[in-house]
Parts: structure tokens; sequence; C-alpha cells
């Protein structure tokens, strides 16, 4: 199966392939609660957001969290709540991927604030969610909805924006942070 992830600028999209995994990296194993996920080649964090290499590291991690993710699903495995936490991470996957890279996602936040809303009472239904494709994207994507591939840095504020800017330019991210036209900054395309 393949799904398309359109990220926005002239027609450009991240294709993402959900087939078998060609990572081969291994299987998923759960004990006692604890969840591994190997340690990718080719992602590291800088500047507060996920870079991966190029496309194909991005597909290919991508694809290998589904698998994994899909085979945790099928399991029997359970989220195991630790004595103390109120908010137990309900996919030990994604958050064994964000651990391992130190990473604070669009996921993880949201998943903090559904717990702070139900605690204090919010029906479950009013609690806004991220406005990305699915979680796997969303624990590649900061909490300011940015991440790298190769030197092109994806910028999605809102589900009807996604700016790419070219070149690794972090002084053109941070203006459009700020609120600056898009159209006057140079390697930004929306």
């Amino acid at each position: 199966m393949k799904c398309e992830l359109n990220l926005g600028g002239y027609g450009k999209a991240l294709i993402v392939w959900m087939i078998a995994c060609p990572l081969g990296a291994g299987t998923l194993w759960a004990q006692s609660g604890d969840v591994t996920v190997p340690n990718y080649r080719g992602v590291h964090q800088q500047e507060g957001m996920l870079v991966f290499d190029d496309q194909e590291t991005f597909d290919l991690i991508y694809e290998d969290l589904y698998q994994r993710v899909l085979e945790w699903q099928n399991s029997a495995a359970e989220v195991v709540e630790t004595p103390g936490d109120p908010c137990p991470d309900d996919d030990p996957v994604l958050a064994a991927f964000e651990s391992q890279l130190r990473f604070t996602s669009v996921r993880k936040v949201f998943l903090q604030r559904e717990c702070e809303e139900l605690a204090n009472g919010t029906d479950p239904d009013q609690i806004e969610d991220h406005h990305l494709v699915d979680d796997i994207l969303a624990a590649m994507v900061n909490a300011s909805y940015q991440l790298q591939i190769g030197a092109d840095i994806f910028y999605m504020p809102t589900e009807e924006t996604t700016y790419q800017i070219r070149n690794s330019d972090y002084g053109a991210l941070r203006a459009l942070e700020r609120g600056a036209n898009p159209y006057q900054l140079e390697n930004v395309t929306v």
C-alpha cells in the first residue's frame, strides 16, 4: 500500500511506502512494558527538530515504525501503567522512538495536553488533536510542526499550510515563526 503525504511545495510530496519493512531491523519485543526500537541511522536532532539524511531514510524509518506499531497493536501487549504516572503513553513504540532521540514530538505534547484536559473533566470528544495525518508522522515532527529531510525543512503550522524551506535556511524558518511574509523570503516555498 502506498500512502502519499503531501507536504506542499508545488506538487512535491513525501512518499511513504507502507509495505514489508526493508530495514530488517529485527523484531519488536516487550518485557515488563518495555518496548525497544533500533538505533536508527541517518536521523539526529538539531535545532529542536529531527533531521533525516534524505528522503529514503525518512521513508524507511516511517515504514519501520509503522510496522512496529502495527505489530504491537496486533500483539497481546497492553500499556503497562507505571505507578505514579497519571498519564501513561498509549503507544510505547513511538514513545521509545522519541525517548531514544531525546525528542519532544507534537504527538507527545498533545498526549500530555489530552491527559491534563481529561483530568480536569473535559469531554473526550471536545479535546483537540494534532492536524497531522497520523501519530507516526506526529512522533517525527517537533512540537512546532517542523522536521528536516536532507537540506529541506518542512514547517506545517496549520492543516492548510506547509512551508518548504530549502538549503537548511534556519533564518527563514525563524522569520516564518515570527509571522514573516513567506513570499518575501528566499528559499521558501508555500
